[in-house]
């Protein structure tokens, strides 16, 4: 294994805003307040889900101000919003007044509503297991983990020597109930002899945070300065680019076009392995070594930033579909991103093509791709991102075919030029979707009825999201981006944040998690004619509960059976059907095999 000999720990900590806990419960804030008009009521806090400000008393130069969630105003000055927060928190909170223009957004002109507001959540379910589980391959004879402790402080722990390697000269180590199950968890290793193993640098591009490693699993593997949620391969292929020099159309006015396919690391060795799937407009910008204008470096670099958040453990391993537009920043491309019902009778918008569009994204290139690769097809595992125009053409997606498209990423969307579609969000109900929205207060570049519009329709459709009744952190995520311009730079420099919203590591089942800590019934109490069993979960698993009068010539009877939902949990099933005259009933939990 590469070897640095540099710890990188004196730096601040990452602004890993939304790294969020994978165990929340909504709270509504509500406040009664003329604020004035030009002015907005935001709530800030002490957790990443409130914007990690840490300084309460500080409404002046404060940046951790701008990552604040904004509340909607409703008749009678009433401010309202739910948000959801980790559980078993003591958090900590305000709500305050700051102007919500575009000019005056990103000054520090700020009113504090309220004194700094405490308030407990409850506990989630208690964990299978007791804090966070490492696995470590490393040719060094002895190796130590130093991580940070929830206090901010770090601690270095020796690792035990749990098993080989993948080479005679490779050892595994393990170490476990360190850190916090369900926190952020920041950690480098060490030798104890002055040898340290940091995570990769990061790509160019990237400058935020450190080189530790970050992640929010609480039982991952780590191999080659890669973090997994199971045990991987002895070697992995790298990922991958797959260009279709011109996927067929089938749809009227929609022209075939290049279509580039993402494949992530292990995709050759991990054939048990479906993934879920993120759907790129405006295909030409996507990936490395190629940009906007010809110019690789106006690039959103989807390809380079997924590879180093999965192989940090910070998102899921996915498949990214780059689709060319039909014109790059010609007509077509407007036509074919503006959703039907605009009027076109002024320029440049003399077609709406976004339906045909959508068309073509599901029938051709979405069967093309679930029949050729190994796929999640599922509207819950299907994803479309895009920016400006791509940006608008997302969140119709989304409206309009939320059977496929259940997650969205509207960034710095073009609202303006769909005032209809606007009307439609705020008159329909709400969609079974997931929605990542942000816009910039200096997204000028793009002017074409001045940078006003496009901040004050982001926002109406923002409080639509939130009169549906929408929940920051759960169902929503809206990111106000001071000085934030549009260009492919700035998206790129925000794709990660992006990236660990839509597509958490903690949103899809941890293999390794369910192998090293199967389910357990921790109590069964039988009165009467009934027994009722106590036993742990994990997310995303399926699992059965199963009986058998007789353990030497067993003969287990399925009685029950469900998926769980949540991070962990401790489910209790009752059985009503034990028979008066039955002497013993012996029972068992078992996970469904995987995939």
């Amino acid at each position: 294994m590469k070897q640095i000999y540099v710890l990188f720990l004196l730096l601040p900590m990452p602004l890993l805003a939304n790294l969020l806990h994978p165990h929340t419960t909504p709270h509504v804030f509500t406040i009664t307040q003329d604020v004035g008009i030009g002015n907005s009521v935001f709530v800030t806090g002490n957790v990443p889900e409130l914007g990690n400000n840490m300084d309460l008393n500080n409404l002046t130069n404060n940046s951790a101000l701008f990552r604040a969630h904004r509340l909607r105003w409703t008749t009678g000055n009433v401010w309202t919003a739910t948000v959801a927060l980790p559980r078993g928190k003591t958090i900590q909170y305000r709500l305050v007044s700051r102007p919500d223009s575009v000019t005056g957004f990103c000054n520090h002109t700020t009113t504090a509503l309220t004194p700094v507001l405490t308030l407990n959540t409850p506990p989630p379910p208690p964990a299978p297991y007791k804090g966070k589980t490492v696995f470590y391959l490393t040719g060094w004879n002895q190796a130590h983990i130093l991580y940070r402790k929830p206090d901010g402080t770090f601690t270095s722990q020796p690792m035990i020597e749990d098993g080989p390697g993948r080479t005679p000269s490779e050892k595994r180590f393990r170490i476990s109930g360190i850190g916090q199950a369900g926190d952020t968890f920041e950690f480098v290793f060490h030798n104890g002899q002055g040898q340290w193993d940091n995570a990769p640098v990061p790509h160019p591009g990237w400058t935020a945070g450190g080189y530790n490693y970050m992640t929010s699993l609480d039982v991952l593997w780590v191999q080659d300065g890669q973090v997994f949620n199971y045990e991987p391969p002895a070697s992995l292929s790298a990922p991958t680019v797959v260009t279709i020099a011109s996927l067929p159309s089938t749809i009227q006015d929609i022209p075939s076009r290049r279509v580039r396919i993402y494949l992530p690391r292990g995709y050759t060795q991990n054939t048990w392995k479906k993934y879920p799937v993120l759907y790129m407009h405006d295909g030409q910008n996507v990936f490395q070594g190629e940009g906007a204008f010809g110019n690789p470096n106006n690039s959103w670099f989807c390809d380079t930033t997924a590879t180093r958040e999965i192989g940090q453990g910070r998102m899921r391993e996915l498949i990214i579909v780059a689709v060319d537009n039909g014109n790059p920043y010609g007509s077509d491309r407007l036509y074919e991103y503006r959703p039907p019902g605009e009027p076109t009778n002024v320029p440049p918008f003399t077609q709406n093509k976004a339906d045909k569009y959508a068309q073509y994204l599901i029938q051709n290139v979405k069967a093309y791709v679930d029949a050729n690769y190994r796929t999640l097809s599922d509207a819950g595992n299907t994803f479309t991102m895009g920016s400006s125009m791509g940006g608008l053409v997302s969140m119709y997606l989304g409206w309009a075919h939320s059977q496929v498209f259940g997650n969205v990423g509207a960034v710095s969307p073009a609202y303006w030029p769909a005032q209809n579609f606007l009307n439609t969000m705020s008159v329909d109900p709400k969609r079974p979707i997931r929605i990542y929205t942000d816009m910039g207060t200096a997204e000028s570049s793009a002017n074409i009825v001045g940078p006003t519009n496009w901040w004050n329709s982001f926002w109406a459709a923002c409080n639509h999201h939130l009169a549906d009744n929408y929940i920051y952190n759960d169902d929503l995520f809206i990111v106000p981006v001071c000085g934030g311009l549009h260009n492919e730079q700035a998206w790129a420099a925000r794709l990660d944040a992006i990236y660990r919203y839509l597509l958490p590591i903690t949103r899809e089942p941890n293999l390794l998690a369910a192998k090293v800590y199967p389910p357990e019934i921790q109590s069964i109490e039988v009165q009467a004619n009934q027994a009722s069993i106590v036993f742990s979960t994990l997310y995303g698993r399926s699992y059965k509960v199963q009986r058998t009068p007789n353990l030497s010539v067993p003969s287990w009877t399925t009685i029950h059976s469900f998926g769980e939902g949540l991070h962990w949990n401790v489910q209790q099933f009752v059985d009503f059907s034990i028979s008066p005259a039955t002497e013993r009933m012996f029972y068992r939990v078992a996970m469904d095999p995987w995939p």
